[in-house]
């Protein structure tokens, strides 16, 4: 017989949610993976298909929703650091600067410009694929290979020498719908 009972989520709002982030995992000397559903605009892409002419129908209409698990940057020198030794290389990776952010604490970021925007940065993993993907055109949903032609795929991490990058996102806090951490589910008020 199964006794596992469901944990009700609690809701956030943005402000608690950083506190949630600060608490349950900056103060942690390893911090736990954690796993977001988000829905943020597809940007992705091009207007116009490179081998048709075709331009996008949906050129900036589609948002995408992500559940996902991710593990929070809290140092990514650090980490990038440690990714090199793993494969040999020696030295320190150097840090660039980032454009347009700022730190706030180790994983939570703001923007530079008004200091209203806040970020998480977390690091995805190419072999932990999502566990579900919907993308949606003026609220309905859309299957991907409708507008496959026109997404555009980059590489943003030429800057690390080592062979296993360490892939860091910043996602908006504002575009997270719910975060788990350590099983605790928290749903953003909106």
């Amino acid at each position: 017989m199964n006794t596992k009972t469901q944990v009700q989520d609690i809701e956030v709002s943005i402000n608690e949610l950083v506190q949630v982030v600060i608490n349950e995992i900056e103060t942690k000397l390893v911090p736990p993976f954690i796993n977001l559903t988000m829905e943020t605009p597809f940007t992705n892409w091009v207007k116009k298909c490179k081998e048709d002419g075709t331009i996008n129908p949906y050129w900036k209409e589609v948002t995408k929703e992500t559940t996902k698990t991710y593990l929070p940057m809290v140092n990514y020198k650090k980490r990038t650091t440690t990714n090199m030794g793993k494969e040999g290389i020696e030295g320190e990776h150097e840090l660039g600067t980032l454009k347009g952010k700022k730190h706030i604490s180790k994983c939570i970021l703001t923007d530079i410009e008004t200091e209203t925007i806040l970020y998480i940065m977390v690091e995805q993993f190419p072999e932990v694929k999502p566990s579900e993907t919907i993308y949606r055109h003026n609220g309905n949903q859309l299957d991907k290979g409708m507008f496959d032609k026109w997404i555009t795929y980059y590489d943003n991490y030429t800057n690390q020498v080592q062979e296993r990058k360490v892939e860091v996102l910043t996602p908006k806090l504002s575009n997270i719908k719910r975060m788990t951490i350590n099983g605790q589910g928290y749903k953003v008020k909106k």
